[in-house]
């Protein structure tokens, strides 16, 4: 570029030289063309100034304005098994139990197998066969039927506890929604895929009215 005349480029007259290649080739192209692109945009979006953002955003609730700004309309099967954490043999307080004991171990190998080869493939079989699905499974654990951006939440995960004070054969999943969290009984179905499935199913019935997940009041096990 250098030797170029600066009005071929719109941005006066003269040559372009190394002297003025950053003050006035840079500025003008890299800097000024930029400024003014956003400036349209900031304009376009707020309708010529007329729209009040900040005003508009004091109204929403921050899940909305979240949603609005960060979510991806596309839930991919990728972006929620990369949010899951396992927690095997969890206490009340969803944290996994130190020095287990023999029985406990064996509970364990059961609770990862299932982990892995039984919920991550029903994920990933159901995500396939059914576009809405992970949306709806989303909206059921976290509340949200959305992975948020990693920029706007880097920290962001699916917990996925099996817990050691949860008996019953036939005990439905429940979920923390404030901690992201799907509850599972400490024997895991003993790997039975078509048991969990069905007891899914069921707990989600339960916590859905008309298309949206609600916070349910009790343990949907028990309904206390």
């Amino acid at each position: 570029m250098i030797g170029m005349d600066l009005g071929d480029l719109g941005l006066g007259e003269g040559k372009i030289t190394k002297k003025n290649f950053i003050t006035e080739v840079v500025h003008g192209i890299y800097v000024k063309e930029r400024s003014i692109g956003i400036e349209a945009m900031r304009e376009g979006i707020t309708l010529g100034g007329y729209a009040d953002l900040p005003a508009i955003s004091r109204s929403m609730s921050e899940k909305v304005i979240s949603t609005l700004m960060f979510a991806d309309a596309r839930v991919k099967i990728d972006d929620v098994l990369g949010a899951l954490v396992p927690c095997y043999m969890c206490d009340e307080m969803g944290k996994e139990i130190k020095n287990p004991t023999n029985e406990e171990r064996r509970l364990i190998e059961i609770q990862t197998k299932f982990y892995k080869t039984i919920f991550k493939s029903f994920l990933k079989d159901k995500a396939e066969k059914n576009k809405k699905f992970l949306a709806k499974f989303l909206s059921f654990v976290t509340g949200m039927s959305y992975v948020p951006h990693f920029l706007a939440k880097p920290d962001y995960s699916i917990r996925i506890e099996f817990h050691k004070g949860l008996p019953g054969e036939e005990r439905l999943p429940s979920v923390k929604t404030c901690d992201n969290a799907l509850l599972l009984p400490f024997h895991a179905y003993d790997c039975n895929r078509q048991l969990f499935e069905k007891l899914l199913k069921r707990s989600m019935r339960m916590c859905e009215k008309d298309g949206i997940f609600l916070m349910c009041k009790y343990d949907i096990n028990t309904k206390k």
